[in-house]
């Protein structure tokens, strides 16, 4: 991505999980068993239901991911690198500081 969380956060429709029912329907099975396994009670839940409800699951696991990397980078929620990262790097000059500090938290 480039820039921040935002620009990290617009994941295509599609890469998230089955778009259509029929895409869903095909592969009945497998998103019907990983949505049990995750604990979601489906027996009278819709192909449609099901669609967003593991869309839902698949996009917190994605802010997940991102705050693990960020952390792990020491970047700051809003995927911006910390002030503090900046000066244990040796690069906090001037400029860089004014140009990350309205990101920092």
């Amino acid at each position: 991505g480039k820039g921040l969380r935002e620009h990290d956060s617009n994941l295509p429709y599609r890469a998230v999980g089955p778009v259509t029912s029929l895409e869903y329907e095909s592969r009945l099975e497998r998103y019907d068993t990983q949505l049990k396994e995750l604990g979601f009670n489906i027996s009278d839940k819709t192909t449609q239901e099901k669609i967003k409800i593991l869309r839902e699951h698949r996009e917190q696991q994605y802010i997940k991911l991102q705050d693990a990397v960020y952390l792990e980078r020491g970047w700051n929620k809003k995927g911006c690198p910390t002030i503090d990262l900046v000066r244990k790097l040796e690069i906090d000059f001037d400029d860089v500081i004014k140009y990350i500090k309205p990101y920092q938290e």
